[in-house]
């Protein structure tokens, strides 16, 4: 099985609104994101111990994304893309060391909220 986990804190960046009206508006933003990243994968073969190789590693990825905003409903998609250097470790029965190695962020993300 494999598991990754993305956390991202506070975002920054522009964004532009077109507001059709007081209710109805839509949104386009570009954002910044430091981002955490973690990924692990756990193998098992016939007659040996379960392996584990874990990488994890903290950098800045990019978000680009759009919404429609409906009085205080927001809905929306955002495109998460970059790569952050993390550091491999792994273990298991036999002698392996991983090396360092950039993981891809690349993840598409819908969205739906409440906008005050």
């Amino acid at each position: 099985g494999r598991a990754v986990i993305d956390i991202s804190f506070i975002e920054l960046g522009p964004v532009a609104t077109y507001a059709l009206n007081e209710a109805i508006a839509f949104d386009g933003y570009y954002n910044l994101r430091p981002d955490l990243l973690t990924s692990a994968l756990v193998t098992s073969t016939v007659g040996m111990d379960d392996q584990t190789f874990a990488y994890a590693g903290f950098g800045f990825s990019h978000a680009l994304g759009a919404a429609f905003r409906y009085k205080v409903l927001n809905l929306g998609v955002e495109y998460d893309f970059g790569a952050i250097n993390s550091v491999g470790a792994y273990t298991g029965p036999l002698d392996i060391g991983l090396n360092d190695q950039k993981n891809k962020t690349n993840s598409l993300r819908f969205l739906v909220g409440f906008k005050f």
